[in-house]
């Protein structure tokens, strides 16, 4: 994670290279999440999945949802690395979090059902920004 001039940028890397289109049948959601205010809860979200024509992506806040353009987020697959960019309103202006990442990857039936909101990652002590 990098503060920029027009924001920030994550860059979460996986293993093996990252598709460069939707295959039609899986499913895969790279998503960073943030805490700004330290309660331990997600309060903002910025996510890449590979779309039709190339990735696309969304974000959350309090106040709702964005999709594709109107999300504030880009997501630039660089071989085996997402790189998320955004301007810092994504995450409501905050300077300083703490932050996560997380993947899913499967069918749609698979990513949409309850199993996948179930982890065994310790559900705190996310990444300080600055550290």
């Amino acid at each position: 994670m990098t503060r920029t001039a027009g924001g920030f940028e994550v860059r979460i890397r996986v293993a093996g290279t990252l598709p460069q289109v939707w295959d039609g049948s899986n499913v895969e959601n790279v998503v960073a999440f943030f805490d700004v205010d330290l309660d331990g809860r997600v309060d903002y979200e910025a996510r890449g999945h590979p779309a039709e024509e190339g990735w696309s992506a969304s974000s959350r806040s309090p106040s709702g949802a964005g999709f594709g353009a109107a999300s504030g987020v880009t997501a630039t697959p660089v071989g085996d690395t997402l790189v998320l960019s955004f301007p810092a309103s994504v995450v409501g202006d905050a300077s300083s979090f703490q932050w996560s990442v997380a993947t899913e990857f499967g069918s749609l039936a698979q990513v949409a059902s309850g199993t996948t909101a179930s982890d065994f990652a310790p559900d705190s002590g996310g990444v300080r920004f600055p550290a």
